[in-house]
């Protein structure tokens, strides 16, 4: 009876657990474990912590020893029950508990001075594919990176970047776009083998599904010389793309790259030096266009 109310309870408290997760990114750790719904006959918190040390311990319950975890994880002084956590959310793992793993991670990153706090990121990895969870591997992504994550921790992962690029991969096969985009914002800024064309390729599959900033780099990419033969049609397409989706403050960007293409198309109609020299002195303000007087051939620039 006891096992088959725990689990009722742990699974409800474990799926709105979860469910912040899905639907607002905050992970929202459980703190206070002596509010037990299931003990409603037992008044006393001792009590109550008592019933969970007798499953857990003689009756082997792991969903009772994962709750006894927790409880002492947020409730009580650590430096005097660090081996009964850890034994404890030893047993749900060994049950494949998924909280089990997330709970243990938390443990690792509190107790700082063990050098077991790098594998936090391992069991954070397990709960991960356990929970399957497009947004808890965006946040594994970040881990990985050094960036800021969800799960507060702060752990040099040194050299294991490609580890990073895995999990925002996984994160976008979920369904996250935001995991596509920082692969492709990687290799546009820290390389790993890549080049300008590989993130293309990766905006143009998240321009495609109306990924904002995507259409925005986009735009930015072919008009930047940066590895990229300069397209000004191709960054207008993809302003105005992000303009329809929401964008705002691109429409002067758009009338620079009109300028420039009319700038172009003049110097290559002109017949006469007096044409060519007026576009010139029109259209010389604009790098970029001279730039592209140049691919075409026009005016010679020493």
């Amino acid at each position: 009876m006891f096992r088959k109310g725990l689990s009722l309870f742990l699974s409800l408290l474990f799926l709105s657990f979860s469910l912040d997760i899905k639907a607002e990114v905050d992970y929202k750790f459980i703190k206070d474990w002596s509010k037990f719904e299931i003990f409603e006959s037992i008044k006393s918190k001792a009590e109550k912590i008592e019933k969970l040390k007798l499953e857990a311990d003689k009756n082997k319950d792991a969903y009772a020893a994962t709750i006894l975890a927790y409880y002492y994880l947020n409730e009580e002084p650590q430096s005097v029950i660090n081996a009964k956590i850890n034994g404890y959310f030893s047993k749900g793992r060994s049950a494949s508990i998924a909280e089990a793993y997330l709970g243990s991670a938390q443990y690792l990153y509190k107790n700082k001075h063990t050098l077991q706090v790098f594998r936090a990121p391992e069991y954070l990895g397990h709960y991960a594919n356990a929970v399957d969870d497009g947004n808890v591997y965006f946040e594994l992504g970040q881990l990985y990176l050094g960036r800021k994550n969800k799960f507060n921790m702060d752990i040099n992962l040194k050299g294991m970047e490609e580890e990073s690029l895995a999990w925002y991969r996984k994160s976008y096969e979920k369904g996250n776009l935001e995991g596509l985009y920082e692969v492709a914002m990687i290799y546009v800024n820290e390389n790993f083998g890549k080049d300008y064309n590989d993130a293309v390729v990766l905006f143009e599959e998240l321009a495609s599904k109306g990924h904002l900033n995507s259409q925005m780099s986009l735009g930015r990419l072919y008009d930047s010389h940066l590895g990229l033969e300069n397209d000004s049609a191709k960054s207008i397409k993809y302003y105005q793309m992000a303009k329809a989706n929401g964008a705002e403050n691109v429409d002067s960007q758009i009338t620079k790259l009109n300028k420039r293409i009319n700038c172009v198309e003049r110097n290559e109609q002109s017949q006469n030096t007096a044409k060519i020299l007026g576009v010139f002195l029109e259209c010389a303000t604009d790098t970029h266009i001279l730039t592209a007087f140049k691919q075409k051939g026009g005016f010679k620039l020493n």
